[in-house]
């Protein structure tokens, strides 16, 4: 390998922001139940304990009951699955913090316009952005769902600015179906962030009308609606398969 391809790897920001998720999640998670055996009565015990009861074979909202919307379970019982010992529930919160960051990051750089991704004005907005979205596990109030509401309003964040910020009204099809995904997501995750989608999708709808593309509309809708299909579709299969309907 080349000496300019080995700074390429080792100054990339993917790398920089991987490794500040890994620090800052082990640092925040001494303050959460995955060093803590006894289960506490917050939030994320009770996801984890239902997620372990998916897991060995209760059906949810069936067998066991929580006022949440299903997937934060779901995604607790991949964690359990992934390690019984709570390890899989750091594999998800520092892969949910690092596209967090990530994200975010790209964010910035289109709304400042910057183009050295190295620039000190990308990286401390970031890392600010790190500490408050950690801040709550001090409350010992982790693995909210929030935590993955977030990650996905900032990914759709970010392809919404890389519409507004340049020349094109028309969205890519694929851009606008990944933004349907994780409306979706946030949704059925946590159901109050489904509102701070709105506020874009207005936007688009707006510039759309504004730029006469009337086509782009309808287009726009489809592909929207097909990514929420496909978000909402995995647990309409395990209402059918379990007979939860």
């Amino acid at each position: 390998m080349k000496e300019t391809d080995k700074k390429v790897i080792f100054d990339s920001p993917k790398i920089i922001l991987l490794i500040h998720s890994l620090i800052i999640k082990f640092l925040m998670s001494l303050h959460s139940i995955r060093f803590d055996n006894v289960y506490t009565e917050t939030d994320d015990a009770i996801f984890y304990t239902i997620g372990k009861a998916i897991m060995s074979g209760q059906v949810l909202y069936k067998d066991i009951f929580d006022h949440k919307t299903p997937y934060i379970y779901f995604f607790n019982a991949f964690a359990s699955l992934l390690n019984k010992n709570h390890l899989g529930l750091y594999i998800i919160e520092v892969t949910l913090l690092f596209f967090t960051l990530y994200y975010f990051y790209k964010l910035i750089k289109i709304i400042l316009g910057i183009e050295d991704k190295n620039d000190l004005r990308l990286y401390i907005p970031t890392f600010i952005v790190s500490i408050l979205l950690t801040i709550p596990s001090l409350t010992f109030s982790y693995s909210r769902t929030e935590e993955y509401a977030i990650c996905f309003l900032i990914i759709s964040i970010y392809i919404f600015a890389k519409y507004f910020y340049g020349d094109k009204i028309e969205f890519k099809k694929k851009d606008i179906f990944i933004i349907g995904i994780f409306a979706a997501l946030t949704f059925m995750t946590n159901i109050r962030g489904i509102v701070l989608f709105v506020p874009f999708a207005v936007a688009t709808l707006i510039r759309l009308i504004k730029g006469k593309e009337y086509k782009n509309i309808f287009i726009t809708f489809l592909c929207g609606m097909a990514g929420v299909v496909a978000a909402i579709l995995p647990y309409i299969i395990y209402m059918i398969v379990t007979d939860s309907v």
